[in-house]
């Protein structure tokens, strides 16, 4: 976290750009041509925005595996609510221990929705 705050600071990402370019250029940072000064300009900046472009595709794909994951919960849960008011004791039960096996299977989801499916879980168990 503090790295992403000090890249997006105004100071931190031309300390970044500047790194990276001495890093480019194997040498301490000094005067350059102007040609070559754009072309690396251009080299870092397509270098940033391509990190940023795969930050946000890894973001976004994460997103929808927590969606997935929440629907399964409320599947879950649902099945759950069910069978709360069944009489059948044997057969709830083996159900239910099903449902808790398939409950631990899920994937995790954002804290705060995790938290209030495995209450609405407990709840119906």
């Amino acid at each position: 976290m503090r790295i992403s705050r000090r890249i997006g600071s105004r100071i931190g990402i031309p300390r970044l750009r500047k790194s990276w370019i001495s890093k480019r250029l194997g040498k301490k940072i000094g005067p350059v041509t102007k040609e070559a000064g754009k072309e690396i300009n251009k080299a870092f900046w397509a270098a940033f925005k391509h990190f940023f472009h795969n930050k946000n595709l890894f973001f976004k794909e994460l997103d929808e595996i927590r969606a997935a994951n929440q629907n399964k919960a409320e599947e879950l849960i649902a099945k759950a609510e069910e069978l709360m008011n069944n009489t059948d004791w044997q057969n709830t039960a083996n159900q239910l221990v099903k449902l808790q096996q398939e409950w631990k299977k899920t994937g995790a989801n954002t804290g705060k929705e995790q938290r209030q499916s495995v209450q609405e879980i407990q709840d119906c168990l």
